[in-house]
């Protein structure tokens, strides 16, 4: 046995000598009976490799999510999750059906007692860093993220509230990664009911059944990739097939009979789950056939890694000390690292803190809280009491019937999105064949103002939505990816183009990131021109808005303004002015001059930076306790509303006089 091994096994007997004697007094408490069972396994149902295979995927998931740069498709590890998770509750509950021991109570109080000890101390951990951490918006969401996980909802609620799951809004969500804890809670509910009737009707029907339940989830998964690719990720219909493939394994056997080719083809599943982590990029669209990649690499081990005396190369590296011991604190390293990873990257924490700490707090809830609780049967109806009061507490912290501790002084009334912007809204209900998003237009009936650009026109949603509604003004929301400028020989810009040529708004309000147009397309002037001419020809009222200011916060990215901004208060005590790259106002400038050439009387340049405070370049990203920015260089809705009522509302106004 080598050297890591060694320290793994005795870090292991340390750790199971102290918690079973905190088990053995808890126990006395409660009246628990508990001995050595509670440690032990049976030698004829476990198999380490597959505590291996929990090690591969849990830790392909944490590097992922610690860094994507280091393993772009480590998130493929939850899609191994679902494989092996189908395969073990198909097989328990196939087991004790046999012998005549199944009971739904018994079966569904397991899984409490399994999921919930861990999950309860991190949720109420993450309320409590929370409270002394979060601001505004962010401390209502983490309480509506809570309460839906402990409803079981939780999939449904990061679908809403996250959206895409690459984007940044996720990548600030602390309970994001529970989404996957609902899927599996899902379908712990109502899978054993399906399956137990099947074996009363015949077992000869269970893999007829369970195949057409794979191969219709599968088709929903195909088809949502491509046209909800949000609601396909996170939603059970188009996931279960995962889990599926895992039951169906189980159906036929628990082991498949040992094949000349049983070692080749498990190595080949474990090359397919390594290789589905190394390239598999999820931002072009998943799960759909990419997840067949790993999910089949799940099974093909769970099939055909073969233990025992004929213990197979695949078998061998699963087994290894090292690995079945991460296996077995997965569960619990999987609850921890992504709220650790959240709140550490707000304060600039090392990426090797934040591994270590993960693991710290992953094996102290795997041996004192998962495992002890886990075997004591009398905890199990206290255990639901304890997820009422837990959901109490979070109930107020979704309606903020109280406010956080995080921050005094004026960021503590930062209300405003921190990562996103309501704006947004309107993007994710855009269709270019319908038009784009229509506010008080009737089926006949064109819309009189159009707000085009790219994702700088988006962040004005909300200000445009309330401007229709107040004024009655019939209104289009062309917010885009691109604008139409740098790729107007584009499908997608000849369609925005041709549908605004057959409304022929009365006003047209363009805006974009210009500095980043001008990097990124040499010929952007012209293709400018192109564009405002062509526009000029229906006879419209147009406004090119200026760039807002792009914050130039070298030190920190932008998506860790807030942190930039939290740690420059926390130094100083003032709330800092930050840099304003001068290519924005260069590209401006550019803009400015091909307005004013065109000449052109409908035609007219509004500068937004005029709607910031600034000293000496410096821009006052919090105006009067409210940030303004949701990032590097979009505004939020406090911001995008302030440049609206001073640069846009005044000529809106103008032209409806006229």
């Amino acid at each position: 046995m080598g050297s890591s091994a060694l320290i793994i096994e005795g870090l292991d007997q340390i750790a199971r000598l102290l918690s079973t004697r905190i088990f053995f007094l808890v126990s006395e408490r409660f009246g628990a009976s508990v001995g050595a069972v509670c440690f032990s396994m049976n030698p004829n149902n476990y198999r380490p490799e597959i505590e291996g295979l929990r090690a591969v995927a849990v830790l392909a998931v944490v590097l992922f999510h610690v860094k994507p740069d280091w393993l772009k498709g480590g998130f493929v590890g939850v899609d191994v999750f679902f494989v092996i998770s189908g395969f073990l509750i198909t097989s328990i509950v196939l087991r004790q059906s046999q012998a005549g021991t199944f009971s739904f109570k018994d079966f569904w109080l397991r899984r409490v007692r399994r999921l919930f000890p861990a999950l309860g101390v991190v949720l109420v951990c993450t309320l409590v860093a929370g409270y002394f951490t979060l601001i505004g918006d962010e401390w209502t969401s983490l309480g509506s993220q809570v309460a839906s996980v402990i409803l079981l909802v939780g999939n449904i609620q990061m679908w809403q509230l996250a959206n895409d799951y690459w984007g940044q809004t996720a990548q600030d969500t602390p309970l994001l990664h529970t989404w996957s804890l609902a899927v599996e809670e899902q379908f712990y509910l109502l899978y054993p009911l399906a399956l137990v009737l099947l074996l009363k009707l015949g077992r000869r029907y269970v893999a007829l059944v369970l195949f057409a339940g794979l191969a219709g989830s599968f088709a929903i998964s195909l088809y949502g990739t491509s046209r909800m690719p949000a609601a396909t990720f996170y939603l059970l219909p188009s996931r279960a097939w995962e889990l599926l493939i895992g039951c169906l394994l189980a159906v036929a056997k628990t082991r498949l009979p040992v094949l000349r080719t049983s070692s080749l083809l498990a190595f080949t599943g474990l090359a397919l789950v390594m290789a589905s982590c190394l390239l598999i990029d999820g931002a072009s669209g998943f799960p759909g056939v990419k997840a067949l990649v790993p999910t089949v690499g799940a099974a093909l081990i769970l099939a055909f890694a073969q233990g025992g005396d004929r213990a197979c190369l695949t078998t061998r590296l699963l087994s290894h000390p090292v690995c079945t011991y991460i296996g077995r604190i997965s569960y619990s390293l999987y609850l921890w690292h992504w709220p650790v990873i959240v709140f550490a990257h707000w304060y600039g924490v090392h990426l090797i803190w934040i591994i270590g700490a993960s693991f710290a707090l992953a094996i102290i809830s795997y041996h004192f809280v998962e495992t002890p609780l886990r075997h004591n049967v009398r905890l199990q109806w206290y255990l639901p009491v304890a997820g009422l009061l837990i959901f109490a507490a979070a109930l107020p912290v979704s309606f903020r019937k109280f406010e956080p501790r995080g921050l005094p002084g004026a960021l503590a009334s930062i209300d405003a999105p921190i990562v996103t912007t309501r704006g947004q809204e309107f993007e994710a209900r855009f269709l270019i064949e319908k038009g784009g998003v229509l506010l008080n237009c009737e089926a006949d009936k064109m819309p009189e103002l159009v707000l085009l650009g790219s994702s700088h026109a988006r962040v004005f949603g909300r200000s445009f939505a309330d401007y229709a509604e107040s004024s009655g003004k019939a209104v289009s929301l062309l917010g885009c990816t691109h604008l139409g400028v740098s790729d107007i020989d584009s499908m997608e810009a000849r369609a925005r183009l041709e549908w605004l040529e057959k409304w022929r708004p009365s006003v047209i309000v363009l805006a974009g990131r210009w500095e980043l147009e001008i990097v990124e397309n040499p010929g952007f002037e012209e293709d400018l021109r192109t564009v405002l001419a062509r526009v000029a020809s229906w006879n419209p009222q147009c406004i090119v808005l200026g760039q807002v200011p792009l914050l130039k916060t070298d030190e920190y990215s932008g998506k860790n303004l807030r942190k930039f901004l939290i740690t420059e208060y926390r130094r100083t005590g003032e709330v800092p002015r930050i840099e304003v790259d001068p290519a924005v106002h260069e590209a401006n400038e550019r803009v400015r001059g091909v307005v004013a050439a065109l000449q052109l009387p409908g035609l007219r340049y509004v500068d937004t930076s005029m709607s910031f405070r600034q000293d000496d370049d410096r821009v006052h990203a919090v105006q009067d306790g409210v940030l303004l920015y949701s990032d590097q260089d979009h505004l939020n809705d406090a911001g995008a509303a302030i440049v609206f009522e001073q640069c846009i509302r005044p000529l809106l106004t103008q032209l409806r006089r006229r």
